[in-house]
């Protein structure tokens, strides 16, 4: 059941276990920058693997073919010399080289090259026709730089969301280079995907700048968590358990992000509307247009950042050392993560009319925990766990009481007003994974 293993920057040597190679499920692996050698043939058996990352290794023989590939959204088999074979993107020899040559060139299939060589390139009037003239019963959502419209691609008839920025606005050309940068960098099963970008000329001569996503079918968390209709909060349906589970997928996001990509990347606005959910409920962290890129020279233990562009973000969710003049970091969207957690599990906005000055959400829930617990979460978490006492005749509220003050405690800790009281995405992934565990185990899959 296994399914992501980061092993990359060690000092492995030999062949892959076979432990690891009788892994089916494995959908992320990342054993770059080891001295791991031996063939790689055993992919071939790994259906479901999503993102692939053995650059910087000693592996030789035939690559796979295209087949393995089909499915991999982001791979990298980089200074690797001895490969041969495989798809025609990667630029192998046909056999095996006699001998070591400088090859700073071979393998061109890196995670990052440039949006316009990489992705397939789509006009204004292609867009245009996808969206029905970006007609108003398309647009799913308005932001600050911009709006976002669904529609259907004509070329394949792929679903897709276009972000048309609104070039009027100020920032928002500069924001749309942030997203471009940040999101030709990532691939992650939890981070929206990008299929294009478009920089064009609409039909009345004016510039136009839009970025082209995957479509979420289920919206945005902030659409579940506080709808327009009340009728659509189904606990059946966005339950505890689906709520632990979102929980999971944003903080193994952040954890790439802040540990795991190329360079470490600030989020700088994460919010429950910029996390889009898919048709089986897993969560997409999106909107990278406030993004920052650490270099490496920033990449220190802290990952920080100088800023001279004053407060970014979104009220209510800004670490409050952002306010202050302090340095970009990613324990300033461990700030953010934690609002967002409190806010998931008792339904309360940081901006609720309740919080002022001084009591915010945070201190809301710390001054209720543990004994209190039950009297703040959302009252959908109360009703589920009623219609479960009444459906089965037993009662786990004990137990699920101890999951949701687990929970609470976490965003309580990651929503800390220093900086350095507040606990990173790899140790949330870890305590958050335990939990749910322990949450199965009462409850069943």
């Amino acid at each position: 059941m296994l399914r992501t293993i980061y092993l990359q920057g060690n000092h492995f040597v030999g062949d892959i276990p076979v432990s690891v190679v009788q892994l089916r499920g494995i959908e992320v692996l990342d054993l770059s920058r080891n001295n791991l050698s031996g063939q790689i043939v055993f992919l071939k058996n790994c259906i479901f693997i999503a993102y692939l990352n053995l650059s910087y290794n000693n592996f030789e023989g035939e690559v796979p073919n295209e087949e393995i590939f089909r499915n991999i959204s982001a791979f990298s088999l980089v200074k690797n010399t001895k490969l041969c074979g495989g798809m025609k993107e990667l630029q192998l020899p046909a056999r095996a080289p006699l001998e070591k040559k400088n090859q700073m060139s071979t393998q061109q299939a890196s995670l990052d090259p440039p949006l316009p060589n990489q992705y397939t390139k789509l006009s204004y009037a292609d867009l245009f026709q996808a969206t029905d003239g970006f007609a108003s019963f398309n647009l799913v959502a308005e932001g600050k730089y911009g709006s976002i419209f669904q529609g259907i691609l004509s070329s394949d008839e792929q679903f897709v969301a276009v972000k048309v920025l609104n070039l009027q606005q100020h920032g928002a050309i500069k924001s749309f280079t942030a997203e471009c940068e940040a999101l030709r960098r990532i691939r992650h099963r939890n981070l929206v995907k990008i299929i294009t970008s478009c920089s064009s000329i609409d039909f009345k001569g004016d510039d136009f700048k839009a970025l082209v996503l995957e479509l979420m079918p289920n919206g945005s968390l902030e659409g579940w968590l506080h709808p327009s209709n009340p009728k659509l909060q189904d606990p059946k349906i966005f339950n505890l358990g689906q709520r632990l589970n979102i929980a999971i997928d944003i903080a193994s996001a952040l954890d790439y992000l802040h540990s795991h990509s190329e360079v470490a990347i600030i989020h700088c606005d994460l919010k429950p509307s910029n996390v889009l959910l898919a048709d089986d409920f897993c969560a997409r962290v999106s909107d990278f247009g406030l993004a920052r890129i650490l270099s490496k020279t920033h990449c220190s233990s802290n990952h920080q950042q100088s800023s001279s562009i004053g407060i970014i973000g979104t009220l209510g969710y800004i670490a409050p050392e952002y306010g202050m003049g302090g340095l970009l970091s990613t324990r300033g969207d461990m700030y953010s993560y934690g609002v967002l957690l409190l806010e998931m599990f008792t339904g309360k906005r940081p901006t609720n009319k309740m919080f002022s000055d001084s009591f915010n959400l945070h201190r809301f829930v710390r001054m209720s925990l543990p004994s209190q617990v039950m009297s703040i979460v959302d009252h959908c978490i109360l009703l589920e766990v009623e219609e479960d006492r009444n459906r089965s005749g037993t009662s786990n509220i004990a137990k699920v009481e101890d999951c949701l003050v687990s929970i609470l405690q976490i965003g309580v800790s990651c929503s800390a007003e220093l900086p350095s009281e507040r606990i990173d995405a790899r140790d949330v992934l870890i305590e958050l994974n335990k939990i749910r565990n322990a949450f199965l185990a009462v409850t069943g899959p």
